[in-house]
C-alpha cells in the first residue's frame, strides 16, 4: 500500500530529533547528512580548543538547526509523492534506530571511551583548564555513564610512571580527578623543595622558564618527561613514604595547586577510573 509522510508529524519529529525526522520523511541521506551537522555543532559549541566561539551561542544554533529541520521535513513530506514505506520510516524502524544510536553511544562512553571536561588548573601547564580529556576505559573494571552505573569488575590495569589517569577519592566517589601516576606499588617517595627521589634515585629536574612568580620546570622519570608549574617561592608540599601494594601515588603537574596524594594518600587501584589517551587543549584567544 502506497502512502504519504504526515507533513505535521514529520514537521514535530524533524524539531525534535533532525535525523528522524529525515527517515520518517523517507530520505535516508538526509538523515546522515542532519546527524553530521548535528555532531558538528556539538564539536564546533561543546569543545572550546576546536574555534574560539562563546559556549553560550551553542544552544541559539541548536535551537535554529532544529527549527531548519522541522521547515525541511515538513516540506519534504508535504511534497513527497504516495509510496511504499520504508521499514526505517516506519514507527518500530524509528524507535530502533534511535535506540540503537543512543544504545551504541551508551556503549562506548561505559566501556571504552569517555570525554571528560577539567574544570581547574591542577594539572597546569600540561593540561589547561578547560581541557576535553578522551580517557580509555577498558580494564579499568569501571562501567558507567552519565551518571548511571552499571556494573564493576576486578581492575587489571598496566600502569606506568608518568602515565595521566582520572580517579576518584575514597571520600568523594561521584568525582573524578586526574592526575599524573608518580609511584608505582612498593616505591619509596621522597618530594621535598620541589625535588624528587624514587627508591633513592634523584628524578632530573630542569628549570624551563620563570615568568612573574610562576617558574615552570620539566621532570624526567623512566625516560618520559612532565611538565610541572610551581607558584610563589616554589615550594610545593613535600611528601614522603612508601607506596602501599595495590596503590599508586597522583600528583598534580601543578605542584603547588593540587588536592593530590600529599594530602589524600595513595590511591587504591580500584578507585583508578581510566587512562588519558588524548587532550583536547583550549585555543589561546
Amino acid at each position: 500500500m502506497e502512502t504519504k509522510p504526515n507533513k505535521w508529524f514529520a514537521g514535530v519529529v524533524g524539531f525534535l530529533l533532525p535525523p528522524l525526522g529525515m527517515l520518517y520523511s523517507r530520505l535516508p541521506w538526509f538523515a546522515l547528512l542532519f546527524l553530521l551537522f548535528q555532531v558538528a555543532i556539538a564539536i564546533v559549541f561543546g569543545t572550546p580548543f576546536v574555534i574560539n566561539l562563546p559556549q553560550r551561542w551553542g544552544l541559539p544554533a541548536a535551537l535554529c538547526f532544529n527549527i531548519l529541520s522541522a521547515v525541511f521535513a515538513f516540506q519534504f513530506a508535504a511534497a513527497a509523492e504516495p509510496s511504499r514505506k520504508r521499514w526505517y520510516s516506519r514507527w518500530y524502524g524509528l524507535i530502533g534506530v534511535g535506540a540503537g544510536f543512543f544504545v551504541c553511544i551508551f556503549f562506548v562512553r561505559a566501556f571504552l571511551y569517555e570525554p571528560f571536561r577539567v574544570p581547574s588548573d591542577s594539572m597546569y601547564p600540561t593540561i589547561p583548564e578547560g581541557s576535553l580529556l578522551i580517557v580509555a576505559k577498558r580494564d579499568f573494571g569501571h562501567y558507567s555513564t552519565y551518571g548511571i552505573r552499571f556494573f564493576e569488575t576486578t581492575a587489571q590495569p598496566t600502569l606506568h610512571r608518568c602515565d595521566v589517569v582520572i580517579h576518584r577519592l575514597p571520600d568523594d566517589p561521584n568525582t573524578y580527578y586526574v592526575r599524573t601516576i608518580i609511584g608505582l606499588p612498593g616505591d619509596s617517595i621522597v618530594y621535598t623543595g620541589a625535588r624528587m627521589t624514587i627508591n633513592g634515585v634523584a628524578v632530573p629536574t630542569t628549570v624551563d622558564r620563570v615568568e612573574g612568580p610562576m617558574q615552570y620546570a620539566t621532570e624526567v622519570i623512566d625516560g618520559r618527561s612532565i611538565s610541572i608549574a610551581l607558584a610563589g617561592d616554589h615550594r610545593a608540599t613535600p611528601y614522603s613514604g612508601v607506596v602501599p601494594p595495590d596503590h599508586y601515588l597522583m600528583f598534580g603537574n601543578n605542584r603547588n595547586n593540587a588536592l593530590d596524594s600529599r594530602f589524600k594518600g595513595p590511591i587504591a587501584t580500584n578507585l583508578i577510573g581510566g587512562r588519558v589517551v588524548k587532550v583536547f587543549t583550549p585555543r589561546k584567544k
